[in-house]
């Protein structure tokens, strides 16, 4: 029933994937939390208007390292 499916976002370690089910009207759209093991899909919310993403592990690792320095630094 749905017009098209979009693969949002996959965790950094692959295991699993956010897809946007779109849908004609009357019908919402809807997201889903997609396990790439299992091949379920679980609904995350029916908002399309927010964004729902995953976040590499990584990304604040700067950040973290210089915030733990400073506080070192200041004792």
């Amino acid at each position: 029933m749905s017009i098209y499916v979009v693969v949002d976002d996959v965790c950094p370690d692959q295991a699993h994937a956010i897809l946007s089910v779109m849908r004609r009207w009357p019908l919402r759209s809807r997201e889903y939390l997609f396990d790439m093991k299992s091949q379920q899909a679980y609904p995350l919310r029916t908002n399309a208007t927010n964004y729902i993403a995953f976040l590499d592990r990584h990304v604040f690792d700067h950040l973290l390292d210089t915030a733990a320095s400073q506080s070192t630094e200041r004792k």
